[in-house]
């Protein structure tokens, strides 16, 4: 069920998409369907949680197989992020889109938060093992970088988009400095966000 209401909602939009369409593609019965989530709001939640799964084994994979030297196991999810955009049927971000259309607290929102929350702390941990100082600041500005890939992907339909990002992130990083480097001992006004 979870399986088609992903390539249902993707595809088309969650609001777009009735129960009844998910169910047929899904060929269960809406008691079926309707035992395993109470709502529709349910089955988006389970639909966005799996997507989380999913795309953070495939960001960490894609970082585990790079070194952390000169960021680029930070640059290795940018990468994969650009080929995940490339790939046919792309409609950019699953959370963007749903974000977009449950703008209300809510459990589809708890998922969404869950999401960022993930993300946010998937990057600090690559900045902190790539050894960069202010680790919480530099993955924000990962985190935008990768949204900016998804989002500008579909909405631009630019096929370098990942590349951009890759360079433009790449001078970040140089920039960056590093804990070995950095002997400041209280933040400057550029260090506050």
């Amino acid at each position: 069920m979870i399986s088609a209401a992903d390539e249902l909602f993707y595809a088309h939009g969650i609001h777009a998409v009735g129960i009844d369409r998910v169910i047929a593609r899904a060929g269960v019965a809406k008691a079926t369907l309707y035992a395993h989530f109470p709502s529709k709001d349910h089955l988006v939640a389970a639909y966005l949680t799996e997507r989380i799964g999913m795309m953070q084994g495939r960001i960490r994979q894609a970082a585990d197989g790079a070194p952390p030297r000169d960021g680029e196991m930070i640059l290795a999810t940018i990468d994969e992020a650009g080929k995940w955009c490339g790939e046919e049927n792309c409609r950019g971000c699953n959370f963007v889109n749903a974000a977009a259309e449950y703008p209300e607290p809510g459990i589809v929102m708890d998922v969404l938060d869950e999401y960022r929350r993930r993300l946010h702390d998937f990057y600090a941990e690559l900045a902190d093992r790539c050894g960069y100082d202010r680790a919480e600041r530099l993955a924000a500005i990962c985190v935008s970088h990768f949204d900016g890939i998804m989002v500008s992907a579909h909405m631009d339909r630019d096929p370098c988009v990942g590349e951009k990002a890759r360079e433009s992130l790449t001078l970040v990083l140089a920039a960056w400095p590093h804990r070995h480097t950095s002997d400041r001992t209280a933040p400057t006004e550029a260090d506050r966000p």
